[in-house]
């Protein structure tokens, strides 16, 4: 168990540091017309993981011994009752993100502007509709379900479904790079591995993601970009005014359909966060275990599995991911 979990940490530290390198080789010796393109960003993402390094990965995985799992159907109900719990996952997990993210750039003394930053959304705000579904709503949850949950479960469950889950959700939530991401990745990853576990069909877990990245991708983003923020913070500007106050109120009434169109949105939203969170612990005591063949005891299955040489190193990559994220925030806005 403990030479499997530290192949598999090996393999995807080197996965992470090959798509990686990928990106910036590219960036490096591509012509800047090409950099500079809108659909670069995509592309990149594209070809470093899901071209080059999802192939690498399967090849360098082998053909060691993997569990069938047995095929379970799921209900409506439960498809359901799974999306809205994630939603709750996705919710609760944004929250802490955003706020450690907040405490890590005020802890280095970040101007406003570096607190206010966030390049993810600004890269889902400037790119167009299409290119930004494909990839996002699409291609990302085939080919990572793929990666963190069917290529790397099937291999793992053997020494227990716990220990499995955890390692396919905490290195879901760390290839991210980010704690803004972080903590939701991770506690989707956990819930959708038992899911996958449980069913035995990946294409549950795809779906799954792709609801999660379509809301945020399409959704969010197109009513983010149609807000008009400039015109709003004018207004407010001249709300605080008496003798702009008329020219204010008819410039609120201009944009109000936009801004309660995006606060019906966030509450809609926010509101199936909590009926999720709810679910999630009127759930809490259908969710088992089962033993397996290969299964060690709880104490030691949680040390071979994530304290080897292998786990280790990935850690560490992802660590510097993490570093290489918030110090390139901090230099922006210094």
């Amino acid at each position: 168990m403990k030479n499997l979990y530290s192949q598999i940490g090996w393999k995807y530290a080197l996965f992470a540091i090959l798509v990686n390198a990928v990106q910036i080789v590219l960036q490096l010796f591509l012509p800047e017309s090409v950099i500079s393109h809108p659909l670069f960003v995509w592309a990149l993402t594209v070809v470093s993981i899901y071209v080059i390094g999802f192939p690498f990965l399967v090849v360098i995985l082998g053909k060691r011994e993997k569990e069938t799992l047995e095929k379970k159907k799921m209900s409506f109900k439960s498809f359901v009752v799974c999306v809205f719990i994630g939603a709750g996952i996705c919710g609760v997990g944004s929250l802490i993100g955003s706020y450690l993210t907040m405490f890590i750039l005020m802890l280095f003394g970040s101007s406003a502007d570096a607190l206010n930053a966030n390049p993810l959304m600004e890269l889902m705000l400037f790119s167009d509709t299409i290119p930004r579904v494909l990839v996002v709503g699409i291609l990302a949850p085939i080919f990572e379900e793929l990666i963190f949950r069917k290529l790397l479960i099937d291999r793992t469950v053997k020494y227990g479904e716990g220990v499995a889950i955890v390692a396919s959700g905490l290195m879901f939530g760390l290839f991210h790079g980010n704690f803004s991401q972080f903590f939701f990745a991770t506690g989707l990853g956990i819930f959708w591995a038992y899911i996958y576990i449980r069913t035995g069909k990946v294409w549950y877990t795809i779906l799954f993601h792709m609801i999660i990245n379509l809301v945020s991708s399409v959704g969010t983003v197109l009513l983010m970009q149609n807000m008009p923020m400039d015109k709003f913070m004018n207004c407010m500007n001249m709300l605080s005014y008496e003798e702009t106050m008329e020219e204010g109120l008819r410039l609120f009434i201009d944009i109000f359909p936009a801004i309660s169109l995006y606060m019906a949105w966030t509450g809609f939203l926010a509101l199936c966060a909590l009926i999720g969170v709810v679910l999630f612990f009127c759930n809490l005591k259908k969710f088992y275990f089962m033993p397996r063949p290969m299964q060690e005891e709880k104490r030691l299955a949680r040390k071979y599995a994530f304290a080897n040489g292998g786990m280790i190193f990935f850690y560490l990559e992802t660590l510097v991911m993490f570093v290489i994220y918030y110090v390139g925030i901090i230099m922006m806005y210094s």
